[in-house]
């Protein structure tokens, strides 16, 4: 749990993640099951985008999951990957944020 976070943290967030230091408030659970929250979005990030990929930096919104699926994280893109992402390539070494357990089993063990 950061530092920085006011309020309340469900259970369930803290089964599926934890919550990204500059967040306050309160993260939906549905989020943290499929992937975290992104370190520069204030406020929610929808279920469904994190349960097939992540949020990009420079996107001021959303990125679709079919995207994410079928390659890998662009060097200048900050934040979390999501495991789906993870699992069909490999994080690159500029990336900087939190990355997913699935990643740390398959290239750091």
């Amino acid at each position: 749990m950061g530092k920085s976070t006011s309020g309340l943290v469900d259970n369930e967030v803290k089964r599926g993640g934890s919550m990204d230091k500059s967040t306050s408030g309160l993260v939906d659970s549905e989020v943290k099951r499929g992937g975290s929250m992104d370190k520069s979005t204030s406020g929610l990030v929808d279920s469904e985008v994190k349960r097939g990929g992540s949020m990009d930096k420079s996107t001021s919104g959303l990125v679709d999951s079919e995207v994410k699926r079928g390659g890998s994280m662009d060097k200048s893109t900050s934040g979390l990957v999501d495991s789906e992402v993870k699992r069909g390539g490999s994080m690159d070494k500029s990336t900087s944020g939190l990355v997913d357990s699935e990643v740390k089993r398959r290239f750091y063990g």
